[in-house]
């Protein structure tokens, strides 16, 4: 029952209760306490809502960052790439092959009405600049 329970309230965390237990073929008490039990456990970690953000007035930008880095002897990207996911700003981190070693997604964030420029916190011996616009 929790794979498939997981799968539906994966698509859609607002279902009714009720309407869950007759899809799944059980009592509502069983439906409560599963989830109940599965966020004890941290498998459920919150409920989000999607959204159509084409539809809205709300225009939005992402972020992709490619990276070149220079691996740590003994640790390779592992370090260097934990280090980067510190950055609030920095939602994922991906190891890639290519010209480049690593693909930042910065996320998605409100499009200002002329070009911005972030720049990251330096460190004296390296940092740099993403701008837009």
């Amino acid at each position: 029952m929790r794979e498939e329970l997981l799968k539906i309230i994966e698509k859609n965390s607002r279902i009714d209760l009720k309407e869950l237990a007759v899809i799944l073929g059980v009592e509502e008490i069983d439906v409560v306490n599963e989830m109940a039990a599965m966020e004890a456990e941290g498998i459920i970690c919150g409920y989000h809502t999607l959204i159509d953000w084409e539809k809205t007035s709300i225009e939005k930008v992402s972020a992709l960052i490619e990276v070149r880095v220079t691996p740590q002897r003994g640790q390779g990207f592992d370090s260097i790439a934990e280090r980067i996911y510190k950055y609030p700003e920095v939602h994922a981190v991906y190891l890639i092959s290519g010209g480049f070693d690593l693909l930042l997604d910065g996320g998605d964030h409100p499009a200002p009405d002329e070009g911005f420029k972030y720049k990251f916190p330096q460190q004296p011996e390296r940092g740099f600049c993403v701008c837009f616009g």
